[in-house]
């Protein structure tokens, strides 16, 4: 949704008039309108109004998207990064558990060490979109980085087997050699 019709939904979806919105942001009406029209304001104005749109996660202006996170309250923040150390060393136990019982770690470490991810991120004001796209880059360079590395592993593994043959290969021509 482009950035004047995000806000204009967003302050409708508060059932704020431009007016109070405009008080609220402490700038002028107009200014306001023709945000939502999609006019020429300054970055200045601009933030002065999203500060007052707690419910505007996104908008896009022209080609570019964006996310806006929202300000978490420091005491949210506290509870968001103590609740992430507490499912940590629930995680470093489990994981520490398996391995000295001669288990390996499996998905669902895997899955353990991200709830601690997503739990610190979303204190800091991540929504789960934005975890969710995060998540998909990381996956797609993982695959790029495992890619280039099983191709490497080939390669060398190709270069390995070539060596080999022309050992021997030269281990025959030497007998053959000797034998003559």
């Amino acid at each position: 949704m482009l950035l004047h019709e995000a806000v204009k939904k967003a302050r409708k979806d508060l059932k704020l008039s431009q007016k109070s919105l405009a008080e609220l942001a402490g700038i002028q009406r107009k200014q306001l309108a023709t945000l939502e029209a999609g006019g020429n304001i300054t970055l200045a104005t601009l933030r002065k109004v999203l500060v007052h749109l707690p419910n505007l996660e996104s908008f896009s202006l022209d080609a570019v998207s964006a996310t806006v996170l929202r300000q978490v309250p420091p005491d949210e923040q506290f509870r968001a990064v103590k609740s992430a150390f507490d499912l940590l060393g629930d995680a470093l136990r489990d994981f520490v558990t398996k391995v000295n019982d001669g288990q390996q770690p499996d998905e669902s470490d895997v899955e353990a060490f991200r709830r601690v991810t997503d739990t610190f991120e979303k204190g800091l004001g991540y929504d789960d979109e934005d975890l969710r796209r995060k998540r998909e880059q990381e996956t797609a360079q993982r695959e790029r980085e495992l890619a280039a590395y099983r191709g490497g592993a080939a390669a060398a593994f190709a270069s390995i087997i070539e060596l080999a043959q022309r050992k021997k290969s030269r281990a025959r021509s030497k007998r053959a050699a000797s034998k003559t």
